[in-house]
């Protein structure tokens, strides 16, 4: 008897080692894969910074979490044994998400087959190291270049909409127990953030005084606030000029990244931010109304899909390299009263 040869599983690695904003945008990209092609095996390695986004994601096989320091302090005995790791593997398909060419020799050099990213520099040399590729120029938004790689990899289209993360029913049991004494909807704000391995970028940020100065408006007008943000924000997002209003919450670190994600989709009706992870969070959240504030980075790269931007009188000073040629942000332009004109 002839015996039927099962075709050979499809092997995918996915790479992102970015902030959380950045690997939220990647979400769709996997999606897509296993939509495609159910049966076959993706792997997506990811930073410890941001891994908690992917955590519990059904699309993906293998979660891999490196210490990304090793990619930005490039210490190459960790990465020499990253890659040997990863030989075994046999990738028939390799997307890398980060923009250096660095990020394209590492999957030439983990020998996967079918190589896909960026070209952002060094473009002859990421002729070699890429199978195909894409020049990102810095134009258009973040998530229109991962439709492009997506495309010219696989012939797959890519799906904003698709953005999402996958809370547990003990993480969704734990929001909607603490929600159970809440009437209503509240307006979720994100004082802190812009701070990322390899990256500090506090510039970004819109001033305190005038997150101060929103959320008193706010409880004047009977809303509920939420502050929120991670355990790192800790500090920065004390208001403690508040902490006895009835209508104030400051739930910063009490929960997990995905258990945020639910708060936000279910119970948020408006949220305002700067250009940080959680603006992002609430995008994929699908939150009615998201007020996004602009200062040195483009709202033309990096604003969500649908949000409503307001931008700093001064023009932005982010390069294609992803560097800032001054440290000011000029975010004290944009005034309070422009965001409550938006909320109304």
């Amino acid at each position: 008897m002839m015996s039927i040869q099962k075709p050979k599983m499809k092997k995918f690695l996915i790479m992102r080692i970015g902030a959380i904003g950045d690997v939220i945008m990647t979400t769709p990209i996997i999606k897509a894969i296993k939509k495609k092609y159910p049966s076959s095996h993706v792997t997506y390695i990811v930073g410890r910074w941001s891994s908690e986004v992917l955590k519990h994601n059904p699309d993906i096989d293998l979660l891999w979490i490196v210490n990304e320091e090793m990619f930005f302090n490039k210490d190459t005995k960790k990465l020499a044994n990253l890659i040997k790791e990863l030989r075994k593997e046999d990738f028939d398909y390799g997307i890398i998400l980060d923009k250096s060419w660095f990020f394209n020799l590492f999957l030439f050099l983990c020998r996967v087959k079918n190589r896909y990213g960026f070209s952002r520099e060094h473009h002859l040399i990421n002729k070699i190291l890429l199978s195909k590729q894409v020049r990102f120029l810095g134009k258009k938004k973040e998530y229109e270049y991962y439709s492009d790689i997506l495309y010219t990899s696989l012939g797959l289209k890519y799906r904003y909409s698709d953005m999402a993360l996958y809370p547990t029913k003990k993480e969704k049991s734990v929001i909607n127990k603490y929600m159970e004494s809440f009437n209503g909807k509240f307006i979720g704000i994100a004082p802190g953030g812009a701070i990322n391995p390899g990256q500090k970028a506090l510039q970004k940020r819109w001033p305190k005084k005038y997150y101060s100065k929103l959320v008193n408006h706010l409880l004047l007008e009977k809303n509920k606030v939420f502050i929120l943000g991670g355990d790192g924000d800790k500090h920065y997002n004390r208001f403690s000029e508040f902490e006895d209003h009835k209508n104030y919450y400051n739930l910063t670190g009490a929960f997990n990244i995905r258990q945020m994600y639910y708060l936000l989709k279910k119970y948020c009706c408006a949220f305002i931010s700067h250009d940080s992870g959680p603006i992002h969070l609430a995008a994929a959240a699908k939150v009615r109304k998201i007020i996004a504030l602009f200062g040195p980075t483009p709202p033309e790269r990096f604003a969500p899909e649908n949000s409503i931007i307001l931008k700093s009188k001064i023009p932005s000073s982010y390069t294609i390299l992803g560097e800032f040629k001054s440290n000011k942000g000029g975010m004290e332009t944009i005034k309070v009263e422009e965001v409550l004109e938006h909320l109304k």
